[in-house]
């Protein structure tokens, strides 16, 4: 065989080897990155219930201490709060501020507020619950709805304050 014909022959056998070697690790490669993407696509968490708790919980944490800057951060862009029996759109902190100060002159100030009751969908996005408000003055039921469609959670609605 010529010294031609065995390098060519040399060179074919490493680039077999190379092929060998080289499909499985990018097999491999391609299988590991395919598992990473599917766990982290997993692992991406979705609202839950307890995130409706936690800002109906926040929003009234920051009502009892008359943070209502803070308060309004929990609602829906123009969300409605009933306040003595008639429906507030709540556009503005100064909104807020109003429709807390009438209810705390009229039923006292916020001493306790729990969760009672709830609407919970797997999936749905829109969470009803129900919460028990403890005034100075008198306790009443209060239902909420509660967008999740965001991670934080936004009350759209409320029958009271």
């Amino acid at each position: 065989m010529s010294r031609q014909a065995q390098s060519a022959a040399t060179s074919r056998r490493w680039w077999i080897l190379g092929l060998l070697v080289s499909i499985p690790l990018v097999l491999v490669a391609g299988i590991y990155l395919l598992t990473i993407v599917a766990f982290s696509i997993a692992d991406t968490r979705g609202p839950v219930v307890g995130d409706a708790f936690t800002t109906a919980q926040r929003y009234y944490g920051a009502l009892q201490q008359h943070e209502y800057a803070s308060a309004v951060s929990y609602l829906k862009q123009n969300a409605v709060v009933a306040v003595g029996g008639q429906d507030i759109t709540i556009d503005s902190a100064q909104a807020l501020t109003a429709a807390a100060q009438q209810a705390e002159q009229v039923d006292g100030a916020i001493m306790t507020v729990t969760s009672t009751d709830g609407n919970f969908e797997p999936g749905k996005l829109i969470v009803d619950m129900t919460l028990h408000v403890t005034r100075a003055n008198r306790a009443y039921d209060v239902h909420l709805q509660v967008d999740l469609t965001t991670q934080a959670g936004k009350i759209l609605r409320a029958d009271g304050l």
